[in-house]
C-alpha cells in the first residue's frame, strides 16, 4: 500500500483528500450528536 502511494503521488494526494473528508464528517457527526442543541 505504501509502494504505490510513493508510486503514484497523485492517488496519495486523493487518498488523502478522501481520509481527512471521512475523518471531518464523522468528527461533525459525533458532534451533532453529543451536542444536539449547538
Amino acid at each position: 500500500m505504501i509502494r504505490v502511494h510513493i508510486a503514484s503521488p497523485m492517488y496519495c494526494a486523493i487518498c488523502l483528500k478522501f481520509t481527512v473528508a471521512v475523518i471531518a464528517v464523522s468528527f461533525v457527526k459525533f458532534h451533532d450528536a453529543v451536542y444536539p442543541a449547538v
